[in-house]
């Protein structure tokens, strides 16, 4: 809330990955629990340049090409969510911590890794020379500011303006 009384949306980019598309209605139907509203919702095969743009800051680590082969031109779930101050932690909350096996049960990453591994997903790839590339297998803005640069990157794939969706 500001300080004139006015509730602030908060905005997120959810993202259900190739490796677990399978699972997500089940993975949505946990983070609409805890989401106040949902704005928009898109399945889509992505191509190797937009998870380059999503992925930018990991550019040049020795896992950012095979993270980026591994998702080019697969399915993937876009949704956008929002509500109040707190919506943004309450939906990384119920997704788990970044590392599957460091997921706790009751979370999407702890309550299905298991079932991705049965289904040959290899959660932690061994690159070489200490790098792995971990598939986590959802993804959830961190902040308000990540909401708006992924939002400008999926929005523009999507053509949709994701950034204002939900301002009006």
């Amino acid at each position: 809330m500001t300080d004139k009384g006015i509730i602030t949306l908060e905005r997120t980019l959810v993202l259900v990955k190739p490796e677990a598309i399978d699972f997500r209605y089940d993975f949505l139907e946990r983070v609409d629990a805890v989401a106040e509203r949902i704005f928009d919702r898109k399945l889509e095969r992505v191509p190797a340049q937009v998870w380059r743009e999503h992925y930018l800051q990991f550019n040049g680590k020795p896992y950012f090409e095979p993270m980026v082969r591994d998702f080019d031109g697969r399915p993937v779930h876009v949704a956008v969510y929002g509500g109040a101050e707190g919506t943004i932690q309450r939906i990384r909350d119920v997704q788990g911590k970044t590392r599957p096996w460091e997921a706790v049960a009751g979370t999407i990453r702890g309550d299905f890794r298991d079932a991705l591994v049965a289904r040959g997903v290899v959660l932690k790839e061994d690159l070489g020379n200490g790098y792995f590339l971990v598939r986590n297998f959802i993804h959830a803005s961190d902040s308000p500011e990540s909401f708006i640069r992924e939002a400008g990157v999926w929005g523009n794939f999507l053509g949709i303006d994701l950034i204002n969706v939900g301002r009006n």
